[in-house]
Parts: structure tokens; C-alpha cells; sequence
């Protein structure tokens, strides 16, 4: 039996198997045999990080190997569109394998899978054959690094200007973004990732470090604007704001990019190919060419100079403050976080606990770990606290050590409140996704159907952390829109809400109990938050939207969160470690 896979359309055939690489079919696969996949990519990476950082020890800075801050150990499904692809790989492997399929046959364009069942046809035994002719536009390590270069000039500018503190370290910290702001008319800080955690920490007459990375958006585009607000917030006595990104000296701008030219070409000259570096002995699947882009950033781009900066910036900042007691920070398990745990043991601060400030979806590979790696004091936080019963139930079945997980309230949900009734003025907004690609594809996806809308106005709520420059791309390419910075407790205020797929705002909307739905991208991981809900709130069709629009469902949900006002699980875990 032979296999047949396209990029869209394909025949059918009694005798043989066919598949849709970008279609419905492998899809729904996936998704039947998801647990399975899961593990067996988890595994792979696993290996394939184990095995090149024992390999390349001179990527060992400060003690951190920078091959488990890479883009492939972080596992990031919103940063790495290709790990979806990489995930469509190994259902093909399990494909063949249950099939006793003797030979893939490849009729599309697309050279990354060409190459990859390519080389999966040869490590298996496998014929192999391509019925058409594919370009090769790929990057390289020279172009990587020329855009790494240009990252680092890209962070100059926007760091440089930072203020550094002046106020005296208390030995609390929390360890934040400086976005997601409730409201800077009165200048004082209102985080609306914090919630009204800030309030109970003043009314208790507490002393708490915050250290933010700044990171420019629509509410502070500038390191002046970031400046000026630091020191507003830094009026209040029990405050002490501090932008992480200011603890890198000039020197240390200096030793970064030195330290990045001379990785650059260590890697250059002792690096092996991508064939080699992905190489497992798990699965003839190699993922080099889907996750080639992942690695060039990591070890000769972008990436590598960040996650250097990140090193010594992290270093300079846990090695010169006062011991902390206590520390805080929102667990996404990006790269910085990994030094950051490092440093702060290394340095014998206190507890470390890491909230979840969000949901945990089933294809959000970052919270994925071996579970002996939960075991090493010197890379997890002491505590882990999670927003949601739902949530906790996934995180156990990750492997998260049990007795180091307690159940908190949602500090990000805290004001919002079940809307009494849905109002009706044709009015729709569309709530952009923290992913550029992503915010296109869903005004896309509405500019198709816009005319069938003619009596509604459209608004549009970029992401938090969405540039001005973006907004205006959009605004240009798409003009049926007016933008509107609004807190989501106002989306009860307009008689139907769109959201991304992926973007925690659906839980805003499911808490409210408002008409909304998300449009789901055809070809894509399922990054739904909650996936209890998704049947009734997704939509994949133009026609599906329209429906839903002009006929919205009504679903009894139960409370997804706790009522947050009073914060009293969040007093005892305090209490607990003495804060």
C-alpha cells in the first residue's frame, strides 16, 4: 500500500492512502491520537536537548547551557507555528507504521516536508517520490546572524534610555511585564495581570519589588514613556518599580554582543548540520527542516544574543539586590525564566513560587517536562499556584509535583462579573491576538464576510502588547474598523465579541456570559484555552460566523473561576511562607 500526501486537494483511491497535508482529515488525526503525539515529541526534544548540551558544553554561560534556552526546549506553540507540523510528521510515522505503508509519494511544493519525508523514507526503508519540483528559499547561519545583529541595535534603542533605580530593595519581589495596564490616567499602577493583588499589598501596608520587562506597545511605546510612568507609580511608599531591562550596563551591552560574535562562530565551526543536531534514536522522523528556523535564531540569531543579554542581565539583578525572601513570577516557561530560576537559587534568595496566571491548553507544549525534571531543585520554583480546578487537573496529569501545587484565585478576572442581559446595537469588536500572524488572519477571516454586516460597525482591541506601528499596518490593510483601547469588563457593552483563537480573552468572555464566538484557523493546533467549552464558542466557516452572529448560542456555564474579590486563598499560601 502506498501513501499519497498533498498540500491541498487530493484524489482518492480504494487501494491506496491519501491525505491533505494542510486539510481536515490529518487534522482531526492528530487530534484522535493527541496524547500519543504529545508524548512522543515531548520525548524527542527531550533527547535531542540532553544529548547536544552534554555535547556542546562551551554553550555554557554563567553555568546556564543556552541549548535549554533555545526555541526548541521552549516548546512554544506561539512562537513556533512549525512544531504543528513537526506534530503532523509523526502522525505520518504512525500512519506507516499501522498501514505497513512500503512507499510515500509527495505531491505539493512545500520543500521543508519534501526534505523531511525525504529523509524519514530513507531512515525507514522506505521508497520515496516527488511528483514535483520545490525551491529552496530557506535561511541561513550568515542571514541569521546579520538579523541577530540587527535584533541587538534594535534592543540598544529601546533599552538604553531606561532609568535605573533609586529606591531602597524591600525583600519581597515580583517579577512582571511592564504591560497589560488597567489605566494610566491616575498614574498609579493597575496591572491587570496582578489584579487587585496591588491593593491588598498597600491596605496590608506591604513593601514589594517590581521588577518589569519592558516591552513596548500601544500604552507605553517608549523607554521615555516607560521612564516617566515608573516614576509616577514610585510615589507610592510600598512600591518599588524597577524595568529589568535597565540592569544591563553599557559594559554589558559591550560583552553581550562580544559573547554572541564569538559563540557565532564557535557554532559555525563546530556545529555539525541540523540532520546531525535533531538526529533521535526515538523516531526516524528528523525535524530539521521544520525547525530549522527555531534553531538558526537559537545558536546563530536573534535568540542567542537575547538569551545572552537575558544572562547577564538576570545575573546582575539577583546577584546585587538584597537577599529576597520571597519571589513571584507569572510561569510561561519562556527561555528567561530558566536563568531566572537558576540565578535566584544560585544566589540563596528565599521561595520562589510561579503563578499561573492564565489557562493551561493540552497543545501548550511549554509547560511540558520529563517528570524527573520537576526534581531538580535548582531549575523549578518551591510553589506553584494555579488559577482554576480545571487547570489544576492538567497540570497534574503533566507530571507537576502535587504537593508543591495550591489552588489560587484569578487574578486577572477579578472585576469581572456575569453580564444581566445582552444588549442589542450592531455593535462588534474584535479582540486582536498577542501574535501578529494570527490578529491578520482573524481580520481576514471578518473582512470576507464584512458585507453581509452592513448594519453593524465594526471595533477592533488590539493586544496589550501590540506595537502602534502594527496597529497602523493593520488599520491600512483593513479599513472597516475603528481601534478602541477598552478593558475587557466593556465588551458587555457591544452586542457581539470575536476572538483569535488562542487569546485568553474568550475565558473574559465566558466569565461575562456574553454573546462572542473564536474563529479557529483551518490548519492549525487547537490552542482553545478551555477546552470544556470550545464546541460551542469556535467557528471555522465564514458561514458558521454569521450564524452564530445573527443567532447566538446560550450555554449555561458554570463559574469557570472563583469571585476574587477578598483574594483569600492567596492570604493563606502568604501566610504560609510568611509574607
Amino acid at each position: 500500500m502506498d501513501l499519497h500526501i498533498y498540500d491541498h486537494n487530493c484524489n482518492n483511491s480504494k487501494n491506496d492512502i491519501h491525505i491533505n497535508w494542510n486539510g481536515e482529515k490529518i487534522n482531526n488525526l492528530l487530534e484522535t491520537h493527541r496524547k500519543e503525539i504529545r508524548l512522543k515529541y515531548l520525548n524527542i526534544i527531550f533527547k535531542i536537548i540532553e544529548k547536544n548540551s552534554q555535547r556542546y558544553k562551551f554553550l555554557n554561560l554563567e553555568e546556564i547551557n543556552l541549548v535549554k534556552m533555545s526555541l526548541i526546549n521552549e516548546k512554544n506553540p506561539f512562537k513556533s507555528h512549525s512544531i504543528h507540523q513537526c506534530l503532523k510528521l509523526l502522525l505520518i510515522e504512525k500512519l506507516v507504521k499501522k498501514n505497513e505503508i512500503k512507499k510515500i509519494n509527495y505531491h505539493g511544493n512545500n520543500l521543508k516536508l519534501e526534505k523531511s519525508l525525504e529523509i524519514y523514507c530513507k531512515n525507514s526503508n522506505l521508497d520515496f517520490h516527488k511528483s514535483k519540483i520545490s525551491l529552496n528559499l530557506s535561511m541561513n547561519k550568515i542571514y541569521s546572524f546579520v538579523q541577530g545583529n540587527t535584533f541587538f541595535i534594535k534592543q540598544i534603542i529601546k533599552n538604553i534610555g531606561l532609568n535605573n533605580n533609586i529606591k531602597k530593595y524591600s525583600d519581597v519581589s515580583i517579577f512582571s511585564y511592564f504591560v497589560h495596564f488597567n489605566s494610566l490616567k491616575k498614574r498609579k499602577f493597575k496591572s491587570n495581570l496582578w489584579g487587585n493583588l496591588t491593593d491588598y499589598f498597600n491596605s496590608e501596608e506591604k513593601k514589594i519589588n517590581w521588577f518589569h520587562f519592558f516591552v513596548p506597545s500601544h500604552q507605553v511605546p517608549d523607554s521615555r514613556k516607560a521612564n516617566y510612568l515608573k516614576k509616577k507609580f514610585n510615589l507610592n511608599k510600598y512600591e518599588n518599580h524597577n524595568l529589568i531591562n535597565s540592569y544591563l550596563s553599557k559594559k554589558g551591552y559591550i560583552k553581550s554582543y562580544y559573547l554572541f560574535y564569538k559563540l557565532f562562530l564557535k557554532n559555525l565551526i563546530f556545529f555539525g548540520s541540523e540532520k546531525f543536531f535533531f538526529k533521535n534514536k526515538i523516531s526516524n522522523i528528523n525535524f530539521c527542516y521544520f525547525l530549522k528556523n527555531d534553531y538558526l535564531s537559537s545558536f546563530f540569531g536573534p535568540t542567542l544574543i537575547y538569551n545572552i543579554m537575558n544572562i547577564l542581565i538576570l545575573k546582575n539583578l539577583l546577584k546585587n539586590i538584597p537577599k529576597q525572601k520571597i519571589g513571584i513570577y507569572i510561569i510561561e516557561n519562556q527561555s528567561w525564566e530558566h536563568c531566572f530560576i537558576k540565578f535566584w537559587k544560585k544566589y540563596n534568595h528565599g521561595k520562589l513560587i510561579a503563578y499561573f496566571n492564565s489557562s493551561v491548553r493540552f497543545w501548550d507544549l511549554r509547560y511540558l517536562k520529563k517528570k524527573h525534571e520537576f526534581k531538580n531543585k535548582n531549575e523549578n520554583p518551591d510553589l506553584y499556584l494555579i488559577n482554576n480546578k480545571i487547570f489544576e487537573t492538567e497540570v497534574k496529569k503533566l507530571g507537576f509535583p502535587i504537593k508543591k501545587l495550591f489552588l489560587v484565585e484569578a487574578l486577572r478576572y477579578s472585576k469581572l462579573k456575569p453580564s444581566t442581559k445582552n444588549i442589542k446595537n450592531n455593535k462588534i469588536i474584535i479582540v486582536g491576538d498577542i501574535l501578529f500572524d494570527e490578529t491578520d488572519f482573524l481580520l481576514s477571516f471578518i473582512n470576507k464576510i464584512k458585507n453581509n454586516l452592513v448594519n453593524y460597525k465594526f471595533y477592533f482591541k488590539p493586544h496589550p502588547t501590540m506595537t502602534k506601528k502594527s496597529i497602523f499596518i493593520l488599520k491600512s490593510k483593513y479599513n472597516f474598523f475603528n481601534v478602541i483601547n477598552i478593558n475587557s469588563d466593556k465588551f458587555k457593552y457591544f452586542e457581539f465579541t470575536i476572538c483569535s483563537n488562542g487569546t485568553s480573552a474568550n475565558l473574559d468572555c465566558l466569565i461575562q456570559k456574553i454573546n462572542f464566538c473564536s474563529v479557529r484557523p483551518f490548519n492549525s493546533l487547537n490552542l482553545y484555552p478551555i477546552e470544556k467549552y470550545q464546541k460551542y464558542f469556535q467557528v471555522k466557516t465564514s458561514k458558521e460566523l454569521l450564524d452564530r452572529i445573527k443567532k447566538p448560542k446560550k450555554v449555561k456555564s458554570e463559574m469557570i473561576f472563583k469571585n476574587t474579590e477578598d483574594i483569600s486563598r492567596f492570604k493563606k499560601i502568604f501566610n504560609k511562607v510568611g509574607l
